[in-house]
Order: structure tokens, then C-alpha cells, then sequence
């Protein structure tokens, strides 16, 4: 028979969980991943946007509009994630729940203008391999804004762009290996991750870039490409996060959880365990059968224990525990 029927949540004070010194070290690595790689978009973005304006080659227009997004996504997540992290009396009376998924909001935000952006590229080197092929005339919309037709002057130009394409390249392969090794924390995983991805376009534009010379579509074709290979790269991370948002199983959590619950004597049937995304952080629903016979207070601090070792589990933001007593 149902005697008792009762949800309960906990939570650990962050005091609890004193880092450390193994920990404090990641955490220094990780700051210096994520400050060192913002550094490079920075001036990587710089160096691109010159080399863009002089050339108005599509491939370096596409990587410069790319990293112009990768510094403002930057700069967003990370405000986001100081307001997700924010938890004032006032924070906490607007949002009982918490703030958790303000980082995933941001993220389909600039998901949605990068795609925007590469496919204006798309367009433009469409346009401009269609009416080379017709006319004869390999130049696009943007290439009236040439500023100026001295060969020996646009001879430079086209160097300087590929020395910051072949210097974005090494540079972003250095960042790609040393992030990877300290690749914990979900900022670090994304610029490893955008690191790679980066060494990949920026070898694909680079190529388009040289061979343009010679073959005057490849650099159209090499923007289009590249466009193409992001709009699909961030589309793909961007719906990773919506399913998130909406909820999404998280069944390797909740497996891990059922083999802790089944460490506790007290339990007699563990009768579900259920995780599920919300954002980034993952919430927990425990139930469980335990005997009549022990006390509300045995049910109480079983339920305690319960709760704050699945909040040690990496990830796991809330867990709700519903004990039955028969």
C-alpha cells in the first residue's frame, strides 16, 4: 500500500566542492585555451578583413565573415554565461529554476547568422561562376569595389592574403592540439572544435586562392564550398542544441545513475530513472520503493544522500526524487 508519496529537490552549495590542486591546474590550462583562442580570432579576424577588402577574393570574404561571427558568438556565449551563472537573490526570485539554457539561446542565435552570411557568399560565387560561363566575365557584384588596378600592387595583395591564410592555418593547428588536451570544460571542447574546422576551411581557401590564378572559378567555387561546409557544420551544432532545449533523453546519465542507486540497501525496487536535457545541464527524476517499516526521517536522509550523490555527477544540474513506500 502507498503511504507516502514525495518529491523532493537539493541542491549543493558550491562551498562544499573545493577544488583541487590537480583541478586548479585544468582550470588554468582551460582559461589560456579560451583566452589564447579568442586572442587569435581577434587578430586573425583583422588580418582577414584587410586581406578581403585588398583581394575581394570570395574564399578570403567567406573565412573573414566567418571569424568576424566566431569573435561576436565569442563574446555573446560568454556574456551569456556570466548571466547564466549570475545567482543573485533578485536573479534567483525572477528564475527559480535557474538560467541554464541562456548559453544554448545563444548559440542557435549565431548559428543562424553565420548561416545567413555564408549564404550571401554562396550567392555572390554562384553569380559570379554563372556569368563567367556566359559572358566571359569572371568578375561578381563586389568586384566594382576594387581599390585599385595597378597589377603589381594587386600581385601583393594576392600574397598577403595567402601568407594570412598560410599563417591562420598554422597557427590554428598549434591552438587545435594544445586545446585538445584540456578539452573538459564545454567552451574548451567548442574552440577545439572550431579550431579543426578552421585548419580545414582555411586549407580549402587557401588552395582556391593559388589555383585562381591560373583557373579563374576556383575562387568562387572554393568560397561556395567552404560556405557550405560551415552553414552544414553549424546547422548540425546548432539542432544538437534545440533538441537540448526541447528536453531532449539523456540515457547515458540515467544509466549511470541507476548504478549508483543500486548501491543503497535501503531501496527495495528502483522503479525508474529518468534524464533529460535542459540546455546544457542535465535534470534527474529518481523513483524509488523502499519499506514502510523505516521512518519518514531514514526516508528523508536517504532521499538526501541519493540526491547529492547524483549532483556530484558531472553535468547534472537538478535531481527530483519521488520514494514510495510499501
Amino acid at each position: 500500500m502507498v503511504e507516502d508519496n514525495v518529491l523532493n529537490e537539493a541542491t549543493i552549495p558550491s562551498a562544499i566542492q573545493q577544488p583541487s590542486n590537480t583541478e586548479t591546474s585544468i582550470r588554468k590550462h582551460e582559461w589560456v585555451c579560451i583566452f589564447t583562442s579568442f586572442t587569435a580570432n581577434v587578430l586573425i579576424t583583422l588580418a582577414l578583413i584587410v586581406a578581403a577588402v585588398l583581394t575581394l577574393s570570395l574564399s578570403l570574404l567567406s573565412s573573414a565573415l566567418i571569424f568576424i561571427l566566431a569573435v561576436l558568438s565569442g563574446i555573446i556565449l560568454f556574456v551569456m554565461n556570466k548571466m547564466q551563472n549570475n545567482h543573485s537573490e533578485e536573479i534567483q526570485y525572477q528564475y527559480p529554476i535557474g538560467r541554464s539554457q541562456l548559453e544554448s539561446l545563444g548559440f542557435i542565435m549565431f548559428a543562424s547568422a553565420m548561416a545567413t552570411s555564408s549564404l550571401f557568399v554562396i550567392s555572390q560565387g554562384v553569380l559570379q561562376i554563372v556569368t563567367g560561363v556566359i559572358s566571359g566575365h569572371s568578375d561578381s557584384l563586389i568586384s566594382n569595389l576594387r581599390i585599385t588596378e595597378d597589377p603589381k600592387l594587386l600581385y601583393a595583395f594576392h600574397w598577403y592574403g595567402v601568407a594570412v591564410l598560410g599563417a591562420t592555418i598554422l597557427i590554428k593547428l598549434v591552438l587545435y592540439l594544445y586545446c585538445r588536451k584540456y578539452s573538459h570544460s564545454p567552451a574548451v571542447q567548442a574552440y577545439t572544435i572550431d579550431h579543426i574546422n578552421d585548419v580545414i576551411a582555411s586549407i580549402a581557401s587557401l588552395i582556391a586562392v593559388l589555383v585562381s590564378q591560373w583557373v579563374w572559378w576556383f575562387d568562387p567555387a572554393g568560397a561556395v564550398i567552404v560556405s557550405c561546409f560551415f552553414i552544414l557544420n553549424w546547422m548540425r551544432e546548432a539542432w544538437d542544441h534545440v533538441t537540448k532545449i526541447t528536453g531532449r533523453n539523456a540515457p547515458k546519465i540515467a544509466e549511470e545513475v541507476e548504478i549508483l542507486c543500486k548501491n543503497y540497501e535501503l531501496i527495495q525496487q528502483l522503479i525508474s530513472v529518468r534524464a533529460w536535457h535542459s540546455g546544457n545541464k542535465v535534470h534527474v527524476h529518481i523513483k524509488i520503493c523502499i519499506n514502510s517499516v523505516i521512518s519518514l526521517k531514514e526516508v528523508q536522509n536517504l532521499s538526501e544522500d541519493i540526491q547529492n550523490a547524483v549532483l556530484n555527477i558531472k553535468n547534472i544540474e537538478r535531481c527530483y526524487i519521488t520514494p514510495i513506500c510499501n
